[in-house]
C-alpha cells in the first residue's frame, strides 16, 4: 500500500512539474471544456424545439434556409455550424494544454495533432456559410425583383456547396479536426497524465463522431441510423470533456505548488 501510494505521489509530482508555469493555461483550458459541455447540452435541448428544425444536410433548398433565417437568425446560424465554430475556438486552449502535458510522451505526435487541429478549425471557419447566408436572407427578404432574387438564390446555393455542414464542402475542416482529436485521445491513452477511462472516452467518442461525419457526408441513406452513431459518439465525447476539464483544473490548482 505504501509503495503504491508513493509511486502515485511520484507520478503526480512529475505531472505537476510538467505544467510548472502553465497554471493559467490549465485553468483557461478547463473552463473552455466546461463551456463546451454547456454548449453541447444546449444544442441537445434545442434539438427538441420544433422551430429549431433545419433542413437535412445537403438536401435543403436555399429558400428553405432563407425562411429559417427569417424566422430566427440564431436557429439559422446554429443549423449552419455556429456552435461548431464556437466549440472550435474553445478547443484551442484545450489542445495547447494537452500538447504541453503530453509532448513528453511523443513530441512529434503531440505537435502534429495541434497543427492538424488548427488547420481544421481555420478551414472550417473560412468555409462556413452561416453569416454570409444570414446576409443573403436579409437581402432576399427585402428584394422586389425576380431577377435579384434569382441571383441571391444562386449565391446562396454556392455558399451551401462550399460550407454547409456534413457536405463535401465542409468535410476537409471536419476531417482535420476529427483526426487531430483522435490522435490526442490516443496519446492520452499512452500517458498517465489522464485516466484510462478519459482516454477511452475520447477515442470512442471522436471515432464515432468521425464515422458519422463520413456517413452523413458521403452516404445519402439511413440518416437516422447515422444520427444514432452521432448520439453515442456525442455522449462519449461529453464524458471526455468533463473528465479533461476536471483534470486540467486539478493541474491548474497544483502546478505551481
Amino acid at each position: 500500500m505504501d509503495s503504491s501510494g508513493s509511486k502515485h505521489r511520484e507520478h503526480e509530482a512529475h505531472h505537476k512539474s510538467i505544467f510548472s508555469g502553465w497554471k493559467s493555461l490549465c485553468n483557461i483550458a478547463g473552463m473552455s471544456s466546461v463551456f463546451i459541455v454547456i454548449i453541447i447540452l444546449l444544442d441537445i435541448i434545442l434539438s427538441f424545439v420544433p422551430v429549431a428544425v433545419t433542413p437535412e444536410p445537403g438536401k435543403g433548398a436555399v429558400t428553405e434556409w432563407f425562411k429559417v433565417f427569417q424566422y430566427n437568425w440564431f436557429f439559422g446560424l446554429r443549423g449552419l455550424g455556429l456552435l461548431n465554430i464556437i466549440n472550435g475556438v474553445l478547443m484551442v486552449p484545450i489542445f495547447l494544454a494537452l500538447n504541453i502535458g503530453l509532448r513528453h510522451k511523443n513530441k512529434t505526435w503531440a505537435a502534429l495533432s495541434l497543427i492538424l487541429f488548427l488547420i481544421g478549425v481555420i478551414i472550417y471557419i473560412t468555409n462556413n456559410a452561416g453569416f454570409a447566408m444570414l446576409n443573403l436572407s436579409d437581402q432576399f427578404l427585402n428584394s422586389t425583383s425576380d431577377d435579384q432574387k434569382a441571383v441571391l438564390i444562386a449565391a446562396g446555393q454556392a455558399l451551401l456547396v462550399q460550407g454547409e455542414d456534413f457536405t463535401p464542402g465542409s468535410f476537409p475542416g471536419f476531417f482535420f479536426i476529427s483526426i487531430s482529436e483522435i490522435m490526442i485521445a490516443l496519446l492520452m491513452f499512452k500517458s498517465r497524465l489522464f485516466s484510462l477511462f478519459a482516454a477511452l472516452a475520447g477515442i470512442i467518442g471522436f471515432t464515432l463522431l468521425f464515422l458519422f461525419t463520413i456517413w452523413s457526408t458521403f452516404i445519402p441513406v439511413f440518416y437516422n441510423v447515422a444520427m444514432m452513431v452521432a448520439i453515442v459518439g456525442g455522449l462519449f465525447s461529453l464524458v471526455w470533456y468533463i473528465l479533461v476539464s476536471r483534470r486540467l483544473f486539478q493541474l491548474g490548482s497544483t502546478s505551481n505548488q
